[in-house]
């Protein structure tokens, strides 16, 4: 783990009133929840949104094998994706399937592929972070100190806290006109 990770779990940790860590191996008991639950945490909530932060974009290496489907091209889906926010050809979106580590589609060839990845910590916006700091002292108060209605009251807090998030670092991209389509451009 970086200090950064150990950071974040202890300004949790420091909220819900328990001692802090050096180590997820320290052996204490705030060391084992915060080990258990750590990299599931914070990968599923870098996964439940296409975040600015974290979004890459890569072409496709199409494989070999035919596909035992409706598709007619699989390619390999990015190692580094824990989601897959869209695939496109010359900037059209197309058709696909991701399974497993394959991508499925009718498309030959310049397949990029937009996906969110698990970024290191220090990539983190302050905000995402504020979020994460809220979602591990829920956490730690329901394990450690046993008190269920404040551990739910808090998870609502960080909900509120990543939908808050979400709206900042929607205000970063240009809004995209589902209404607008190739042919109504040309038309227009």
């Amino acid at each position: 783990m970086s200090a950064n990770d150990i950071k974040i779990l202890n300004a949790a940790l420091s909220s819900a009133g328990e001692n802090q860590i050096t180590s997820l191996t320290d052996g204490s008991p705030e060391a084992e929840v915060a080990s258990a639950v750590y990299e599931r945490t914070v990968s599923a909530e870098l996964a439940a949104h296409p975040y600015s932060f974290n979004v890459d974009y890569q072409e496709l290496n199409r494989l070999s094998e035919t596909p035992e489907n409706e598709w007619t091209y699989v390619f390999e889906k990015p190692s580094q994706a824990i989601r897959i926010d869209n695939v496109e050809v010359n900037g059209r979106t197309v058709p696909y399937d991701a399974k497993g580590s394959k991508i499925y589609t009718n498309e030959k060839e310049n397949v990029i592929c937009e996906f969110g990845q698990r970024v290191d910590e220090s990539q983190f916006p302050d905000d995402f972070v504020a979020a994460l700091i809220t979602r591990f002292e829920a956490i730690f108060t329901k394990a450690l100190a046993e008190k269920d209605t404040e551990a739910e009251a808090l998870h609502e807090k960080a909900d509120l806290k990543f939908k808050m998030h979400r709206n900042r670092d929607a205000k970063n991209k240009t809004p995209r006109d589902r209404r607008s389509s190739r042919l109504t451009r040309v038309r227009g």
